[in-house]
């Protein structure tokens, strides 16, 4: 069974339709159990969460501390992680449980994890010019992009977990899984337009700052870059 992780802040506009999408796994067991991680919302997010039966944590503001404290609260051996924006393609509960029973190894440890890649819902004509060009920056600088995460628990934790870092979070933890113990899942993250464009409009500037994150990565190790940034929308 899954524990699913979503940090939010201020999100909700979009957390109804991400939680609605979790409902179908939850009535068939495959989603045991969904954790906020809220940093700090001032709108209507946690009453929507409470509504819905969903536990929440409060966290600090980094969204990376947020995930940090939702999976130290997570019950379960599966953990997915996954943006308040982001709702689940039809057909991802199939491919996840597809996914759970065939990631061992063969001696009973579990070596894949496997990403759900974001879809850009409608947008307009420059919105998707510069998600193109985050998608370019990304494969250009052999970094993966990834919308959600679903990780075994002890996996997670063999490789260290998230790391409290203040921006580029997801892309640190898949290049410690490494691409041989990634999978590609077909079913997507839809990606609210209003908020991606946000995120998109950042990428300009965040396309230099990623640039950089790699650079220091390689010349680091991989402990990867602490350099703040507005983490309010993710």
């Amino acid at each position: 069974m899954i524990s699913v992780i979503i940090s939010t802040l201020d999100s909700e506009r979009w957390l109804p339709a991400s939680l609605a999408a979790l409902i179908p796994a939850a009535v068939d067991g495959l989603v045991r159990e969904v954790i906020i991680a809220d940093r700090g919302s001032v709108d209507n997010t946690l009453a929507i969460a409470d509504m819905t039966g969903a536990e929440i944590v409060t966290a600090p503001s980094s969204r990376a501390l947020g995930l940090i404290a939702g999976a130290a609260a997570a019950k379960s051996a599966w953990l997915m992680f996954l943006p308040a924006a982001g709702v689940l393609t039809s057909g991802w509960e199939r491919e996840a449980a597809a996914h759970m029973s065939g990631a061992g190894g063969g001696n009973g440890t579990v070596r894949t994890a496997a990403v759900f890649e974001s879809a850009l819902e409608g947008g307009s004509v420059s919105v998707r010019l510069l998600e193109r060009a985050d998608r370019a920056a990304h494969g250009a600088l052999g970094l993966k992009r990834s919308g959600g995460l679903l990780i075994a628990r002890e996996h997670y934790a063999g490789i260290g977990g998230y790391r409290p870092l203040a921006e580029f979070e997801d892309q640190d933890i898949l290049r410690r899984i490494g691409r041989q113990g990634l999978r590609r899942m077909r079913s997507k993250l839809s990606i609210a337009a209003d908020l991606r464009g946000k995120d998109a409009r950042r990428s300009l500037g965040g396309i230099g700052r990623l640039a950089l994150y790699r650079i220091g990565g390689m010349a680091t190790g991989g402990r990867g870059s602490t350099a703040s940034v507005d983490a309010a929308a993710r």
